[in-house]
Formats: structure tokens, sequence, C-alpha cells
């Protein structure tokens, strides 16, 4: 991976890729960080479509940018790096441009600016973006091993909970899936719920309460509501205790439902 490669560089050759124009300036890049003591291996681009291949092909650890160059500049080397290679680091090595200029650079995603007549700190800059790159790469790869544990984690208790849930969106209130127990308790399988929503089980005399209390567990005024009647499959009428909390995925706000069935303890209650 690009994050093992970027963690390993003080022992192998560094990726560079180099955007300039000037033979003569490329030379003079090139020297700087031979002398810096920088193990390194390099591709020269002059064009858009050069470096755009050279991105993915040559796959650098580190990019090295004139500001100026005839059809391209490094405003548009970022965006493309944006688009393509976001971890990538780049560094602007140029003439004078004006201070204005050097900090909006930066502000569009350059990692540093180099002036051409003074690369004294070229190399540290160069070990330092990697560094930086790295340990955002790091950063990244273990959000993801987390929200894949946390997913893994929630599935295990979606699909092994005693208690029915039910992923119903707030707008529409259709379901989006149930659980193993839900669809027990209901007698669907889980594609039938897919295709269900709070009105086609709920008895329709009961309906308007019904979607009273989900509007307000909905809009937080209510985080549960004991004994809403629901309809099984087959017609059965039973009783539920929902505990409810809203989330939201791809944008789009979620109640998930948690149902316990009480139709047992509510058939003594009325016997009584």
């Amino acid at each position: 991976s690009r994050s093992s490669a970027c963690k390993d560089f003080m022992n192998r050759e560094i990726r560079v890729l180099l955007a300039e124009d000037s033979a003569a300036d490329a030379e003079i890049v090139a020297k700087e960080l031979v002398k810096g003591g920088l193990a390194y291996t390099s591709k020269l681009v002059k064009s858009k479509d050069e470096f755009f291949k050279a991105l993915q092909e040559f796959a650098p650890d580190i990019v090295l940018c004139d500001y100026n160059m005839p059809g391209f500049s490094a405003p548009e080397a970022l965006e493309i790096i944006k688009k393509s290679c976001p971890e990538t680091p780049l560094i602007v090595v140029s003439g004078t441009i004006g201070e204005d200029v050097a900090v909006d650079t930066i502000k569009l995603g350059a990692n540093d600016y180099l002036m051409k007549d003074r690369l004294g700190r070229l190399v540290p800059a160069v070990r330092r973006a990697i560094k930086e790159a790295s340990a955002a790469s790091e950063c990244k790869r273990l959000e993801n091993e987390l929200a894949r544990s946390n997913e893994e984690n929630f599935k295990n208790i979606f699909d092994h909970a005693a208690d029915g849930i039910l992923l119903a969106e707030a707008a529409s209130k259709k379901f989006h899936i149930g659980n193993p127990a839900i669809c027990g308790m209901l007698g669907y399988t889980q594609e039938e719920i897919r295709n269900l929503g709070v009105m086609d089980i709920c008895p329709e005399k009961d309906l308007p309460y019904v979607i009273e209390q989900f509007e307000k567990m909905t809009k937080g005024e209510i985080k549960s509501s004991p004994g809403l009647p629901v309809k099984k499959k087959d017609g059965t009428l039973l009783y539920v205790d929902v505990s409810a909390a809203n989330i939201s995925i791809a944008g789009i706000t979620y109640l998930m439902g948690f149902s316990h069935n009480i139709t047992e303890s509510k058939k003594i209650e009325e016997a009584l």
C-alpha cells in the first residue's frame, strides 16, 4: 500500500515526480536532492497529459512542481492530485511569484513552497511531507478498520438481537431493513420487509395514533412508545413496546426502532 511505501521511505529510493519545463532547473533540483543525501528515482514531465499519466504509472511518493509552465501550472497539478491520488504530497519549487500567490498555493493543498534560488531545505521539506502523508494515510487506514469493526459488531448485534429491529426512513415511513427477530415476529422475510412501511403493518383503526407516535419519535419528542398494535402477515394482532432513535445514513434520516413483543402480557392484563 502507499501507506507502507511512505513508512519505509528512509530505507529505500523515493519516487519523485518532477513537473518542470526547464532542463537546467530540473538539474538544479536533482543536484540538491543528491546533496541532501536523499536516495531517489525520478521522472520528469513537462505537460498536463504527461503529469496525469505519470501519477498513474509512476505512482510517485512526492511531487515537486514548478508554479508556471507552458499550458500547465501548480494549481492545476493540485486539482489533478485531489481527484486521482489525494494522499500524494506536492511541494512547489519555483521562481519568485509573490507571497500572496505562495500562500494561496498552500491553501489549495500544497505541502510547501520553495524558491529555486534557495533550495537548502528541499530535502528536509521532502522528508517531512512524506512523513506527514504517511501519518495521514495510517490514520485513514485505522479509521477504515475501526469503521469495518463497528460495522461487523453492529451486524452481529442486529442479526442476533432477541428484540425486533426495524430501520424506517423518517420521511416516507418505509422500512429499509429488518433483523431476523422482527421477521420472525411479523412472519415476513427480510426481502418482504423491505417492500413494506409503517402503514402496512398497522391496523387501520390505530393508524392515526401509530403515525403520531412515529413522528414524535422521529422529532425526538419521545424515545419510546409502549403497547403499539401491529399486524402479522397472517393478520394476527400483536402488541409491541417500541424504543427508537434517529440515525443518519448518506444524508437521509432514519428511525431505528427496537420492538419487544408484549402480546402475552397484554392478554393477561386485559383478562385481569
